[in-house]
């Protein structure tokens, strides 16, 4: 009687157990198949493991043992880290993190949230879905359409607007609660806009950004909310490392900005001391939290020695395939300000250790696992290295080469029959939707390599990424959006071709020239020997280092030192 007891007991605990855990699943299309065939709703529970707010879910919201029975009885639990899954980071960028997406059996969003949502009110939404899981919001059909050009002035012109209304002007940032300098609005009010105004913005918001610098150990945090830059979020992503690299470089060099190069260097020691690998990589992301789900702002508050008393925030060590690929690219750029040999030689390893990532079908794998879905974000992110790698070495034959493979690859597999690129090619059970952003990026890339090499494929890409994305159906949901109208001036402008006569005096000012160039440039790099007949005629004279920026119909004034080129671009 005794052992019967004592096997009740143990069969009570263990279910008791079994109860009082969420069954998480990993998405793939055998989910989606359980969804359809029990006729049940995908629970999506979208994190990344450096957010604070989805640490405080996990353990209130996740760990609530009306919400567990809930979620066991009547949905299927998927969790997924956002950094590992690129596919359904871009998909879901707008309701993270944590961001809690509801999934029906036909692989259709039912609801989206964003953020920490407390277990009373969830349990409230997961009953409401269980009542009615109809689709919050319809999916558009959108069909092929040729756009004309009243209908791309007019929506240029409403977007050219949007932008300068949706900054603010006085303290920086977005006008909005959380303020970030987010690099497509800086890129378009600097180098594309001509707006005096959008310019001195863009010095106030590198100011305020100034802020979420870390001044014990270097490298920027995500934000600040409360409207300034004083409320920090302390998480540190590589991704936002490589943006601001970036950008403190651009306000170096267009501002004169002493401090702004400090920032940039900051950023370099802190990636070289917390998240470099041996294999020259580096880590996806540092923690916002010491002790995960307890806020750190005390602990960020004090100097180095105190801080490592109490121990490190943890790192998230994957070394993902698009973060490494942006930050090879910043690291380019600051090689080119700083004039470090050293710095694009790192560049050059982290492209080496990417390149390991090609698949057979010549797409990049997001790291060293082989996983069945590819995302274009992934190719977009090391495209863009190969661009930013050719601009620095023209003559590079690899280079150019491994742009166009990769480029024929992505406009080969991820392309649709709207003109569209879908965001993901492989299968995980959702339906690979095409995201704008990264249509865009792919429209402009085709467009530069177009310019680079005049074949007519790039070119006739580019077109049919711009005709769907200024589709009514699709533009007139979006408020502003700085990068189309930089496509749209690329698209429709001759781009400017830089041409660098070395004469042997070993001269730097190039890397200044490229530096500071918009990113429809093409960089050409020529001896007296290997200038083409056209060019000899009105360059060969020259017995000095000289740089021109020409189009067909035009040359700038001859440039030789980066005094010439800051004179250039005022």
């Amino acid at each position: 009687v005794l052992l019967l007891v004592v096997q009740l007991a143990f069969i009570t605990v263990s279910c008791s157990s079994r109860a009082n855990k969420i069954e998480w699943k990993k998405m793939t299309p055998s989910v989606i198949e359980q969804a359809k065939l029990e006729n049940k709703i995908i629970l999506l529970n979208l994190e990344a493991n450096w957010c604070h707010w989805c640490h405080v879910m996990e353990d209130s919201t996740y760990s609530n043992p009306e919400v567990i029975d809930y979620i066991n009885e009547h949905f299927i639990a998927v969790k997924a880290d956002q950094d590992a899954n690129p596919e359904l980071s871009i998909r879901y960028r707008d309701y993270g993190w944590p961001a809690t997406i509801f999934i029906n059996g036909k692989g259709e969003d039912v609801v989206k949230r964003a953020g920490y949502i407390g277990p009373e009110y969830f349990l409230k939404l997961l009953k409401a879905i269980v009542a009615d899981p109809s689709l919050e919001e319809p999916i558009p059909d959108i069909r092929t359409k040729e756009v004309n050009s009243t209908e791309v002035a007019e929506q240029i012109k409403r977007l050219s607007k949007n932008v300068k209304g949706s900054v603010d002007y006085k303290r920086g940032g977005f006008d909005q609660s959380q303020k970030y300098v987010e690099y497509a609005t800086f890129e378009y009010a600097l180098l594309y806009s001509g707006d005096t105004e959008l310019q001195q913005w863009a010095r106030t918001s590198m100011n305020g950004a100034k802020n979420l610098s870390d001044p014990v150990w270097g490298g920027v945090y995500q934000y600040s909310t409360h409207n300034d830059w004083n409320h920090l979020h302390f998480e540190k992503l590589l991704s936002i490392q490589a943006r601001y690299l970036k950008l403190f470089s651009y306000n170096y060099l267009y501002n004169k900005d002493k401090e702004s190069l400090d920032k940039a260097n900051d950023i370099l020691k802190y990636i070289d001391r917390f998240l470099a690998h041996e294999n020259g990589l580096y880590s996806n992301a540092q923690d916002a939290d010491l002790v995960q789900g307890e806020h750190s702002e005390a602990y960020f508050k004090m100097n180095n020695a105190e801080r490592l008393k109490l121990g490190i925030p943890k790192v998230d060590t994957n070394t993902f395939t698009n973060n490494n690929a942006e930050i090879a690219s910043s690291m380019l750029l600051m090689s080119d300000v700083l004039n470090s040999e050293a710095l694009r030689l790192k560049v050059i390893r982290i492209e080496k250790a990417l390149n390991q990532r090609k698949g057979k079908n010549g797409l990049y794998f997001h790291d060293f696992g082989k996983r069945e879905v590819f995302s274009l974000k992934d190719q977009l992110a090391m495209a863009n290295l190969y661009v930013d790698l050719i601009k620095s070495d023209p003559n590079n034959k690899y280079y150019k080469s491994e742009l166009i493979s990769l480029l024929d690859a992505i406009n080969a597999q991820f392309s649709l029959e709207n003109g569209s690129a879908k965001s993901f090619v492989g299968s995980n059970g959702l339906l690979p939707a095409p995201i704008l952003i990264e249509n865009i990026n792919l429209g402009r890339i085709n467009n530069w390599v177009y310019n680079s090499t005049k074949e007519k494929r790039f070119k006739e890409n580019a077109q049919k990424l711009f005709n769907y994305i200024l589709n009514p159906q699709v533009i007139q949901e979006y408020y502003s959006l700085p990068e189309l109208l930089m496509f749209e001036r690329e698209i429709n402008t001759e781009a400017n071709q830089y041409v660098f006569v070395d004469n042997g005096k070993s001269s730097d000012f190039l890397k200044t020239a490229r530096a500071m160039a918009p990113f429809n440039s093409v960089i050409g790099m020529y001896t007296k020997s290997t200038l083409p007949q056209d060019k000899k005629e009105l360059f060969g004279d020259f017995t000095e280092d000289v740089l021109f920026v020409c189009t067909s119909s035009y040359c700038s004034s001859p440039m030789f030192n980066s005094e010439g080129v800051f004179e250039y671009y005022k």
